[in-house]
């Protein structure tokens, strides 16, 4: 079975799903997993109001020294699994937040 990439093109950019994790003691980066092909993130913030995505999208916006307003969830507001929108390259993407 083929896998899809987990840094995967999108315009100018990037897309990446995220599987977030609400509710940790801190907000981290779990790794890779390759099964899901999805980027593991535990956010501090709890997952009502908005407050997790917000901090997704905060905390990627951190690694990568973009602005906040040019990381975009596209798909999975309220789930677990995201599709995130990133304004870097895949290449750029996986060194900071995959496997480098």
């Amino acid at each position: 079975m083929v896998r899809k990439e987990v840094f995967r093109q999108h315009g100018s950019g990037c897309e990446v799903t995220v599987e977030a994790v609400p509710g940790a003691k801190r907000t981290e980066l779990s790794g890779i997993n390759e099964w899901r092909s999805s980027l593991g993130i535990r956010l501090a913030a709890p997952a009502s109001e908005g407050m997790a995505n917000e901090a997704l999208v905060e905390f990627l916006a951190s690694i990568l020294s973009v602005p906040s307003g040019s990381v975009r969830i596209i798909r999975g507001q309220r789930s677990r699994l995201k599709t995130v929108v990133l304004p870097v390259s895949p290449e750029v993407a996986r060194s900071k937040l995959g496997d480098g």
